[in-house]
């Protein structure tokens, strides 16, 4: 009997002899267990049985199939069969063979049985990739029938869902994809001893990756053989890449293709605007014209192409002749009548999906544009894009080819030789335009090391890495060192990609996971709905039924949810395929839905705790779930269809979206819109995309509406935090700050928090000074009191030493408290605080006299309290009090009557230097609280701003502002000075005198003073006043006869006050006459209008015959008819020119001397200055007939052109800016032609200019404002609007919207 022991080794010996004679991955794996269990104390006789047992198994198939080894031979007539046995040769003596065989050499069906004459294929098998699942199927078949072998036994066939191979197989095709897939549970691929990688040039993503990986695993598997092959190669890139692998270049068949190269700039001469799509229209017409037969493939770059251009072809009504699609959105049955059999001739247009793999029988022609539509990927903003480029040249050889496979053809190409000599040989490879996130996520999972060091034949960008490892931290599956997190290692067992993973996961903790599944397979796979070319209508109104208004991911689960209710009930694959066709559905689109669906529950069931929820999920679970894969393709609605999505994107809804939002039709019968309609219309606030994809913009794909608080929840690793306005806050017991966040750039959550958390030292700051200096604290403390009382002691002696202004009380108070307080920023903190030391320092926070305030050097500057205000010349008296409470109390200044209508009111505001840091003070503690917190500590900001400030506008107010501007980027509206709450001892006091010395009226209100004066003099009109009116009155003036005239005369006194007159000239009834007037502005206007009517007597012939020449103006109709009539803009034009002509600067002196100098200026500019001004109302009449002819091209041109051009427009434009007219109306017309190119653009233009143009609506509309700071700004904004919508014209002078809002600053700044 033997022992345990004996028997163990006694298996272990009959393993070792049978290993040598098994399949390479059981000897593999049979050696691994072995190695495990020798390390253990006792051999486990059971495992090792079980391991013999294997080990025969193994033995017994790999006898089998060298007994059953298939008969290989090779068609005489393919080119790759002369040159068999050199490959035969490079296969045994080289680990890598690189193959460059031409199309139609016959390397794609042939090399796998080279591999199998050379031995390989019987302890393992041989992979062949192809990059797509019809080619592997065709070729395995293909192969198969060569070989007279089964198809799926000796030669198989892989793909995705699909696995058609025995145990005896030796030829296993699968796509690349595929055969990727097989490295998470066969890292070292023991399955194969020989890999085939066909169609390298295509350089997929998964090609790129595939060959990398080969090239580590070269370095662990020795006794692997790797071959490489395509139709066109870059032989040495591959060649280097794997250690100078021998390269056998083999020529295809022998049919020639002649290239004919017929550029568009050649064919399309003299016709303009000659497209590609016309010069194929024709290229066809030409071909269909020679002798002979055989069919036409005509490449195109988009599907929307491939309608036109058959469109127009099926116009030809060509005789005889199938005009075919082909592209990879089309359907299955469509795709497949491009390879039946045909009576009639065919022309098939394609995409490039004909470039390879595909084979069109019957090809003879070959229209090749030199375009396609690539695939890249911006990794900086996470968008695809779709653009038209121009194919590179081996992808032009491959297009010719396509006629050459079965006999000789023609390829014509729409570009010059010289054209396709200077494109890339090669197009770029994937892996650099595409997403990384997977790879670097499967190279993580597979411990591949380090992307940057990963053997890549052409290594993608640092910034698409940093894009991929972006994205996974964004999904939480990797951590700050790029290491995988347990949420990245359970992402990486799921077959899909992460963003999806990531959905599934979070569907589990939502109770959504049936519902996310669903949706998680439809966005892997293409659309599942079609729409025949012929039957557009039908299947859009069967795709509505599915449709959810509220989100594209629920219509995809409408679809699910109806085909699997049906498919219970019907259960045959025949009534699904009519299900299919009823509902404009693909079946094979629907089956592979299916199956990406199991195989993702198939794998969820290997990682515990992914059951599904028997109740239907609520909207809220689904949507959160599939927005944590999808942050980062978030959006905000702009307006309308338009949002601005992460990252600073503007994107548009789909139109294929439920969401999207129409317009809405036409209806005869006018039916009312409610409200209630249009918020069902309307589109959501907030969205999530699928996809974020560009193609002639940017759109956002498969869509559902979101909540903005979502977004804070899952993506609270991604916001971005700011913080704005710290402040106080009674009511809430704690200093709070605003806290914004945001998500790429997108405001997604705005609060009011703690500001102790972001800026503890700060926060303590800010309660002292607005909590306890300013008392203003909702808590009883002993304290509190004590030192308020304290407080109030010292603000009595200040007031009694005025003088001694500088010293800062609230400071003093401040500097108390913060030697004693550390991180209180709130009333709890502030109680904590109290009750730890209320048993050792009970009086800790009490407050002493000395804490206040030390001694102090208490004299007084006198170039801060003068005894003398200058103005004007004039010294005029200070005298200062401390009367609090009394009219005397503050600052005085005397003023003489004389000089009371030469003072300006603000020249008062500046008080005296020695107040103005007071005044300061008090003015920004007056400020609305949002404002004020930005300038605290407030007496320190005050004090700086005192010593700098200059007065560089005429009030204090106006000065203060543009300091703080300046110094501070702080916007102060002028209502936002509370100059009524001074104390009156920082407002100047004004004690008016009379010719005698004595007091006339006093006050603080200096404009209310001038009112009453004007108010006493004007109460009547005294005997004095008629007598100088008489005096100075003259009557129906023909020339200047009346010498000169003062600006101002003394007329007598009413009581103690001094009366003025102003003379000046007066217009009654075309007479002008000389009046006397009582107000100074009232005689300046109507002394203007007097003088331009004495000046027009004065050329009255001169100007009868500028009438006569006006009379050559009826010839502008059009803008005749705009302002009202030929004779309106005569008389229009008329007064213009006399203003032009007659109006001076500075009015005043008014003398004779200066009229005739007035004659004499106007003389030279009479001979001149009308025909200049008829060739610049010709010029606007021209342009505003242009604008005219383009219609409505953007929303308000109208307006803009009543703006320029109102009824009165002569009379509100200067002569100056007559040319610019001209130029802003060419600045509409320019603008109308691109808003019809781009009106979203012109949109985003127009907003830029509404709150400028909104401000000059206010002022204008705002008494009081001075019309020439209005006219001076209006002229700046046309300028402004050149700049934004025709920035070709250029402008007159500098313009930005920072210039424009100083104007605006300043004209706000008036009171």
């Amino acid at each position: 009997m033997t022992t345990d022991s004996e028997g163990s080794s006694d298996l272990i010996a009959d393993i070792d002899t049978l290993l040598p004679r098994c399949m390479i991955r059981d000897r593999i794996v049979i050696e691994r267990q072995l190695k495990a269990g020798r390390r253990g104390r006792k051999p486990d006789r059971r495992m090792l049985q079980r391991l013999k047992d294997r080990a025969e198994t193994s033995a017994l198939l790999l006898e089998h199939r060298r007994a059953h080894r298939p008969e290989v031979s090779y068609p005489d007539e393919l080119p790759l069969t002369a040159r068999k046995d050199e490959i035969l040769e490079a296969i045994r003596a080289h680990p890598v063979v690189i193959v460059a065989g031409e199309t139609g050499s016959g390397k794609t069906t042939q090399l796998p049985k080279i591999c199998l004459e050379a031995g390989r294929g019987l302890q393992a098998r041989i992979a062949c990739t192809q990059p797509r699942r019809v080619a592997a199927l065709s070729v395995s078949r293909r192969i198969a029938e060569e070989l007279d072998v089964t198809w799926g036994k000796e030669v198989g066939c892989k793909i995705r869902f699909t696995d058609e191979t025995a145990k005896e197989t030796c030829i296993k095709m699968m796509t690349d994809g595929m055969l990727l897939a097989e490295t998470q549970n066969d890292p070292d691929l023991y399955e194969y001893d020989t890999i085939i990688i066909d169609e390298a040039h295509e350089r997929s993503l998964n090609i790129d990756f595939l060959l990398g990986y080969l090239r580590l695993l070269l370095r662990r598997r020795s006794d692997l053989k790797i071959i490489i092959t395509s139709a066109t190669i870059d032989t040495t890139t591959f060649s280097k890449a794997f250690d100078d692998a021998p390269v056998i270049e083999v020529s295809g068949r022998v049919y020639p293709v002649d290239i004919r190269y017929w550029p568009l700039e050649e064919i399309g001469e003299g016709v303009q605007d000659y497209t590609y799509i016309d010069a194929a229209v024709d290229a066809v017409d030409t071909v269909l014209e020679e002798p002979g037969r055989g069919d036409v493939l005509l490449f195109m770059p988009t599907e929307k192409d491939i309608h036109e251009t058959r469109r127009r072809l099926e116009g030809r009504s060509f005789r005889h002749t199938d005009i075919l699609p082909l592209f990879g959105r089309l359907t299955a049955a469509d795709q497949y009548k491009v390879f039946q059999p045909q009576r009639n001739r065919r022309i098939v247009v394609a995409t490039n999906i004909a470039e390879t793999s595909l084979t069109i029988p019957n090809i003879k022609y070959v229209i090749d544009p030199g375009l396609a539509r690539i695939s890249r990927y911006n990794a900086r903003t996470q968008t695809h894009r779709l653009p038209i480029e121009p194919i590179a040249q081996s992808s032009a050889s491959q297009r010719a080819g396509r006629c050459g496979r079965v006999s000789g053809g023609i390829c014509i190409r729409l570009y010059g030789e010289s054209d396709l000599l200077g494109r890339l040989e090669y197009t770029p490879p994937e892996i650099q335009r595409a997403n990384l996130a997977e790879v670097i996520l499967r190279m993580l999972a597979l411990r591949l090391g380090d992307i940057y060091a990963f053997p890549f034949l052409d290594p993608p960008g640092q910034q698409a890495i940093q894009g991929g490892f972006q994205l996974l931290a964004e999904l939480g599956a990797i951590d700050g060192k790029h290491k995988l997190t347990n949420l990245g290692r359970e992402m990486a067992r799921l077959p899909i990609a992460p963003t999806v993973s990531r959905m599934v996961l979070q569907a589990q903790k939502e109770g959504a996971l049936r519902e996310v599944l669903i949706i998680a397979s439809a966005i892997s796979i293409q659309d599942p709905r079609v729409r025949p070319l012929d039957q557009q209508q039908e299947a859009d109104q069967e795709h509505r039924k599915f449709m959810h208004k509220g989100s594209d991911f629920l219509t995809l689960l409408n679809i699910w949810n109806t085909y699997h209710d049906t498919f219970e009930h019907l259960q045959t694959q025949n009534a699904m395929r009519k299900f299919c066709r009823q509902h404009f559905l693909s079946y094979s689109r629907m089956r592979e839905w299916r199956d990406i669906y199991t195989q993702i529950r198939r794998a969820l069931r290997e990682i515990r705790g992914f059951r599904l929820s028997k109740e239907e999920a609520h909207f809220d679970a689904i949507h959160r779930s599939v927005l944590t894969g999808l942050m980062s393709n978030i959006a905000e609605k702009k307006e309308g269809n338009f949002y601005r999505a992460a990252r600073s994107r503007d994107v548009m809804l789909f139109p294929g979206s439920g969401l999207f939002q129409r317009k809405p039709e036409k209806d005869t019968k006018q039916k009312k819109v409610t409200k209630e309609d249009t918020n069902k219309k309307s589109t959501p606030g907030w969205i999530m995309a699928a996809e974020m994809v560009e193609t002639n913009r940017l759109y956002a794909r498969t869509v559902a509406r979101i909540q903005q608080d979502w977004l804070v929840e899952l993506g609270s690793h991604l916001c971005r935090a700011s913080y704005k306005e710290p402040g106080w806050s009674s009511q809430a017991g704690r200093v709070l700050v605003t806290e914004t966040l945001t998500l790429y750039g997108l405001q997604v959550g705005q609060a009011r928090v703690g500001y102790h958390r972001v800026d503890p030292k700060e926060a303590t700051a800010i309660f002292i000074r607005e909590a306890l200096v300013n008392d203003d604290i909702r808590t009883r403390h002993a304290f509190l009191e004590h030192n308020s009382q304290i407080r109030q002691q010292a603000e009595v002696w200040l007031m009694q030493h005025r003088n001694a202004h500088w010293f800062d009380l609230d400071e003093a108070v401040f500097r108390f408290y913060e030697r004693r307080m550390d991180e209180v920023s709130s009333v709890h903190d502030l109680n904590r605080v109290v009750k730890s030391k209320r048993r050792d320092e009970p009086e800790f926070l009490f407050m002493h006299q000395k804490d206040l305030m030390d001694d102090q050097d208490l004299s007084v500057d006198p170039a801060a309290f003068p005894e003398f205000l200058t103005i004007e010349g004039e010294k005029l008296l200070l005298s200062y009090a401390y009367r609090p409470g009394q009219d005397g109390d503050g600052v005085t200044i005397t003023l003489p009557y004389k000089l009371v209508h030469f003072i300006q009111p603000e020249t008062l505001d500046w008080l005296v230097p020695g107040l103005l840091h007071e005044k300061i003070t008090v003015l920004l503690r007056g400020l609305p609280k949002r404002i004020r917190k930005q300038f605290v500590p407030i007496p320190e900001t005050a004090q700086r701003i005192a010593a700098h400030l200059e007065p560089t506008h005429a009030s204090l107010q106006e000065s203060l502002s543009a300091f703080v501007k300046q110094r501070y980027d702080v916007e102060i509206d002028p209502s936002d000075w509370t100059i009524d709450t001074l104390p009156d001892h920082l407002r100047m006091r004004v004690q008016v005198t009379g010719k005698d010395g004595k007091t006339v009226m006093e006050g603080r209100d200096f404009e209310v003073l001038v009112e009453t004066i004007k108010d006493r003099s004007g109460a009547k009109e005294s005997e004095t006043w008629r007598r100088e009116a008489k005096k100075w009155a003259r009557y129906d003036l023909k020339n200047w006869s009346i010498g000169d005239l003062p600006e101002r005369v003394e007329v007598g006194e009413t009581g103690a006050l001094p009366e003025y007159g102003y003379p000046g000239l007066q217009v009654d009834d075309d007479m002008v006459n000389v009046h006397l007037f009582r107000d100074p502005d009232e005689a300046v206007q109507h002394t203007r209008e007097g003088l331009m009517r004495l000046l027009e007597i004065a050329f009255q012939e001169e100007l009868a015959w500028l009438r006569r020449d006006l009379r050559g103006m009826r010839d502008l109709l059009d803008l005749a008819a705009h302002v009202g009539g030929t004779a309106n803009l005569q008389d229009m034009a008329y007064e213009h020119l006399k203003t032009a002509l007659f109006t001076r600067e500075p009015l005043h002196p008014l003398t004779a001397r200066r009229f005739e100098e007035d004659k004499e200026e106007a003389r030279p500019l009479l001979k001149k200055l009308p025909a200049w001004f008829m060739t610049q109302i010709y010029a606007v009449a021209d342009t505003f007939r242009e604008v005219r002819q383009t219609g409505a091209a953007y929303p308000g041109l109208k307006d803009d052109l009543n703006r320029l051009l109102p009824a009165d427009f002569l009379a509100r434009t200067p002569t100056v800016q007559l040319p610019h007219l001209v130029r802003y109306l060419k600045a509409i017309r320019l603008r109308a032609e691109r808003a019809r190119v781009d009106k979203f653009k012109d949109r985003q233009k127009a907003e830029q200019m509404k709150p400028f143009e909104e401000a000059l609506v206010s002022i204008e509309q705002r008494k009081g404002t001075n019309p020439r700071l209005i006219d001076d700004y209006r002229w700046l904004l046309e300028e402004y609007r050149v700049s934004v919508f025709a920035q070709d014209l250029g402008t007159a002078q500098p313009v930005s919207a920072k210039r424009l809002q100083a104007k605006l600053d300043v004209i706000n700044s008036i009171p």
